[in-house]
């Protein structure tokens, strides 16, 4: 019996390890701790992503003349911009806002 379901269990075992990991974001507040928490995003404010999925690995990177906008297999956009990361790991983004946005933008904006 085993012969006969053993090539079908690893087929579901292999199938099962290429599913895409969807990242989850459970929420995005300023990274400084004990800031006034308001609903949107200041430019060129640092904030903090906090979920699961959202990184491959934990990896930092600051370079302010060089900023990454991929790290770890996570990239973050907001208003439509891609964003500057300087940390990354599987449950926390540290992202600075693009200067670039428009005025306004809601937290539920970045990606």
């Amino acid at each position: 019996m085993s012969k006969r379901f053993g090539p079908l269990f690893a087929l579901l075992v292999a199938v099962g390890s290429l599913q895409a990991t969807v990242p989850i974001v459970t929420s995005v507040v300023n990274a400084a701790p004990d800031s006034v928490r308001t609903c949107g995003v200041a430019r060129g404010e640092l904030i903090s992503v906090y979920g699961s999925n959202l990184a491959n690995s934990v990896d930092s990177n600051f370079t302010p003349a060089a900023p990454i906008f991929s790290l770890a297999g996570a990239s973050v956009t907001i208003g439509g911009l891609a964003a500057p990361i300087v940390y990354a790991s599987p449950t926390q983004l540290d992202v600075q806002v693009p200067f670039e946005i428009a005025a306004g933008i809601d937290r539920k904006s970045v990606v």
